[in-house]
């Protein structure tokens, strides 16, 4: 019977996928009759019932899965959604909430928050909002869901930078992305209108600056002007300083995992080599440091090689102002050579072992850098 369930279940994914939601739901309403309490039964009915503008039956499947799946964080987003479309905002967030304390770590959880979060509307509420997708963008750099929901939330807080570089984000990672070009297409009209308001000279030109243009009468705006030179490096410079904040937080939510692995392979080595290696340490000891040591080395390598050339100055420079990781990527770097250090000595002349204890100390003291910053976020 399960086997029946799971074909049935990417069935109607593939009638989903093509747009053909009715027939999703017919066949899944014929399912649930048959599985009542098959909880992922209920929640893709839910959804796909969200799909064809029926958020009063996905409300009431998903309060049936909170039932069958308590504890799950699908029941609860589903009935943020509904809700949402429902208009009952203040249920939206509070269910939306629920699903984050029971999953702060899926993206989809945050993004869900962020859009309950910005159809209920406030200026308190718009700031969480883009809180919450901001943390869904650090969570899943290479989805373009949570671009498009952060570039929502920073519209409708006039935050025009942010919304661009969040809209041009997301149409990169989803070139088809209606939201996104029409939220492109607001912003663009925005920076129109600001500039045509402003005075200018018969000419079309005049002291002031504008940056958006009409494009040949075609009505697509575009980046340019004649305004004075002040004013136009004020605004390159607010979007220079918009794209460095948010490189930062995506290299930030990179950076993290990958020192946590790096930590782990360095404290993890070198306390076994501590353990193993006493009361005195022998060549293969030295020759097994060394590998964790190239070993903790290439990890951030490999990472790096994957950044073009032409970008690596760029990351690097997002790294301004983030003190503790600068500070944890120092500590776990000292650890790594004073562990080479201690390898190669091994294997000049055997016998040493403290140096091993200064690298599991250091390896302590990046863990608690990490544990620090987790500390941080909450």
């Amino acid at each position: 019977m399960v086997p029946d369930v799971t074909a049935t279940l990417r069935r109607a994914a593939e009638l989903s996928g093509s747009g053909k939601h009715r027939e999703a739901v017919r066949l899944l309403s014929d399912l649930v009759s048959e599985h009542p309490g098959n909880a992922a039964v209920l929640c893709q009915l839910a959804g796909e019932q969200l799909h064809v503008g029926a958020p009063t039956q996905a409300l009431a499947l998903a309060r049936r899965a909170m039932i069958v799946l308590p504890g799950h964080y699908s029941p609860h987003l589903l009935a943020a959604l509904a809700h949402t479309d429902l208009g009952e905002h203040d249920d939206a967030v509070a269910a939306a909430r629920t699903a984050v304390a029971e999953a702060p770590r899926v993206w989809q959880c945050h993004s869900g928050l962020a859009e309950a979060l910005t159809a209920q509307g406030g200026e308190g509420a718009l700031r969480d909002a883009e809180d919450s997708a901001a943390r869904a963008v650090e969570l899943a750099p290479e989805e373009g869901r949570p671009y498009e929901v952060l570039g929502d939330a920073a519209l409708l807080r006039h935050d025009w930078g942010r919304a661009e570089w969040a809209y041009r984000t997301a149409l990169r990672l989803r070139p088809k992305s209606a939201v996104a070009e029409r939220g492109l297409r607001v912003v663009r009209k925005e920076r129109d209108a600001r500039a045509r308001a402003e005075p200018r000279s018969a000419r079309g030109g005049g002291p002031v600056a504008r940056r958006w243009r009409r494009n040949g009468g075609s009505g697509e705006p575009e980046v340019g002007g004649t305004g004075t030179p002040d004013e136009g490096r004020d605004e390159e410079r607010i979007e220079r300083d918009t794209r460095r904040q948010e490189l930062g937080r995506g290299v930030e939510a990179v950076l993290w995992p990958l020192f946590r692995k790096m930590w782990l392979v360095q404290a993890g080595g070198a306390l076994l080599l501590l353990l193993t290696s006493m009361p005195d340490s022998t060549r293969i000891h030295g020759l097994a440091g060394l590998l964790v040591a190239i070993a903790v080395v290439l990890l951030p390598a490999h990472g790096l090689r994957r950044v073009p050339p032409a970008r690596r100055g760029e990351v690097i420079g997002a790294l301004r102002g983030r003190a503790l990781l600068l500070v944890c990527g120092a500590v776990l770097g000292a650890g790594t050579v004073l562990l080479a250090g201690w390898s190669l000595l091994v294997l000049v002349s055997p016998g040493t072992v403290q140096p091993l204890s200064i690298v599991v100390l250091v390896s302590a003291a990046a863990g608690l850098l990490g544990l620090a910053r987790n500390a941080a976020r909450r």
